[in-house]
């Protein structure tokens, strides 16, 4: 397995892994229901993100194949905190057949090292709080609850 920046030309290829991953929290939750033109917006998104220097995708391949991937951002936070900048890490998905077989691991780690250089104390990641094997892959990597979002339909 190689871990390494996603490009534009793996946008195609990523998009097919998001649809899996933006189902995947569907059968969650109904609250992550997408758009029928989500490929199209999000590939639109990506093609944009990937232009920043605050942005990284990678990219967990096997061969020429995309087994995993994720996305990490550098934002600056609100002025009246003392740590000025954070790492957020975003989507992350690895094709079922290949977990627990060190992808996450590897793409983790590559973005916690690329946050780091940085200049990045502190990473964050939003995961639904009704999705138990991500909660427990994070755990396994160190991170921590630290706080809780809490939602309500009006």
């Amino acid at each position: 397995m190689e871990i390494s920046r996603a490009s534009k030309s793996d946008i195609g290829k990523l998009a097919l892994l998001q649809r899996r991953y933006m189902e995947h929290h569907v059968n969650i939750d109904d609250y992550f229901t997408f758009e029928e033109d989500m490929t199209g917006k999000w590939i639109k998104y990506m093609e944009e993100f990937l232009e920043s220097d605050d942005n990284l995708a990678l990219v967990a391949l096997e061969g020429e194949k995309i087994i995993g991937y994720m996305t990490g951002s550098i934002k600056e936070r609100t002025p009246i905190y003392k740590e000025k900048r954070v790492g957020i890490i975003g989507d992350v998905f690895v094709v079922p057949e290949k977990r627990r077989k060190g992808v996450f691991t590897g793409l983790a780690s590559e973005m916690l090292r690329w946050m780091r250089q940085k200049g990045v104390r502190y990473v964050e990641h939003p995961i639904s709080s009704r999705n138990d094997v991500s909660m427990s892959a994070w755990k396994s990597m160190g991170f921590e609850d630290f706080m809780v979002w809490t939602r309500r339909k009006i």
